[in-house]
């Protein structure tokens, strides 16, 4: 399946993400596959800073790609944020990785 995402190259348009989508985003991250998925992710992250400190010869390489991982992290987190209108105030977790240090 992941080979048939990396392969699809055409924009698409999703539905509007809304709050009862970040609810189960939420809900699934905290669920037991959720929980791990978020272990192996901040391990994942704590991975590739290591790699940036430790690759002097590659710094620009690895820089960019811890970059766009934490990007990702964020997005995610962005994504399980529930936002109430008109002020788009963010109720819960605010750090782009804390959702990462929770515990379950």
């Amino acid at each position: 399946m992941w080979k048939q995402f990396r392969q699809v190259l055409q924009w698409a348009d999703p539905t509007e993400w809304t709050n009862g989508h970040a609810a189960h985003l939420q809900t699934f991250m905290t669920s037991e596959v959720g929980v791990t998925l978020r272990y192996h992710l901040r391990n994942l992250h704590i991975q590739n800073c290591d790699r940036l400190i430790s690759s002097p010869a590659d710094l620009a390489y690895h820089a960019g790609h811890a970059a766009g991982f934490k990007s990702a992290l964020a997005t995610l987190d962005g994504m399980a944020s529930i936002r109430s209108q008109p002020d788009e105030q963010v109720d819960g977790v605010t750090d782009d990785l804390e959702w990462m240090r929770a515990t379950a």
